[in-house]
């Protein structure tokens, strides 16, 4: 895929249709590869560099994985000991080494850390609400695939960390922090539907 898209940029071919696979695919359904950042910075090296460029990307990959979730534990009070233990643990988990290999998969790990982060930062400040839709951006227009599984754990996750901060007679403060979320939630699919409703 990757040498098809460097080739259609090259020539500057513009057809959707992608005859490298099999009978042919329709390139704007590959959309995890299309959203993503990381196939971007392959394509700028060129075809005869794809073999190394993916090799750095999977550690770019790791390394802000690690980094996101630093600054996910720094919400919390843990010494920098444990923190910096256990970004390293997220940061080299399975699920980003052994399945990083399908290319996007590894960038699932740091988008849904990232999410989780922004609620972090809407439970604090309402800059938080800002980050919650910006991180919403990047997991819709990176892959709807992930981004419906992504947003249903950071629903899950957002509920019982209101639950955990917030007494029950602060109900109405909560309604209002969840309604806030929402609509970042909502916008953040807005500003990527130009990618995924055409997908």
């Amino acid at each position: 895929f990757f040498s098809a898209l460097q080739r259609k940029l090259a020539t500057g071919d513009a057809t959707m249709w992608d005859f490298t696979h099999g009978l042919g695919t329709n390139a704007i359904t590959r959309q995890a590869d299309i959203g993503s950042i990381f196939t971007w910075i392959i394509c700028l090296f060129g075809i005869n560099n794809i073999k190394y460029t993916i090799v750095i990307v999977h550690i770019i990959k790791v390394l802000l994985s690690g980094i996101v979730c630093y600054y996910y534990l720094d919400c919390f009070k843990a010494s920098n000991k444990v923190k910096i233990v256990v970004s390293y643990v997220f940061a080299f988990n399975g699920f980003t080494m052994l399945w990083g290999q399908h290319y996007f998969f590894g960038t699932a790990c740091t988008v849904i850390c990232f999410m989780l982060l922004a609620v972090e930062k809407c439970l604090v400040s309402k800059k938080g609400y800002l980050l919650l839709a910006f991180a919403t951006f990047i997991a819709a227009f990176n892959s709807y695939y992930y981004a419906y599984m992504i947003l249903i754990v950071t629903a899950v996750y957002a509920l019982f960390r209101l639950i955990a901060t917030h007494s029950f007679k602060e109900k109405g403060k909560c309604l209002k922090k969840i309604g806030l979320m929402f609509g970042a939630v909502f916008l953040g699919i807005g500003m990527a539907s130009c990618l995924f409703l055409p997908a």
